[in-house]
């Protein structure tokens, strides 16, 4: 479910990633945050003028990754930095 969710709203920077998690509420984002964590993949959030992002620290980015690589599809594959 991580892999399609990000597939269809993640977005890729130099050394991470981004989801939006604009129709999360504050609530159902920490529980997110929490069950990440317990992967291994630390997160933080952040706002800007379209709603609320999460944010993949750099340095749980190849946890990440690993996670998730083995589902994306082909043409999805840009996104992975």
């Amino acid at each position: 479910m991580l892999a399609v969710w990000f597939m269809d709203d993640g977005t890729k920077h130099r050394d991470t990633v981004d989801v939006s998690v604009q129709s999360f509420s504050r609530e159902n984002l920490q529980s997110l945050r929490d069950q990440l964590l317990t992967m291994g993949v630390q997160t933080t959030i952040n706002s800007d003028s379209k709603g609320n992002r999460l944010y993949f620290i750099k340095s749980s980015y190849p946890v990440f990754k690993k996670l998730v690589k083995p589902y994306i599809v082909e043409c999805m594959a840009y996104k992975l930095p």
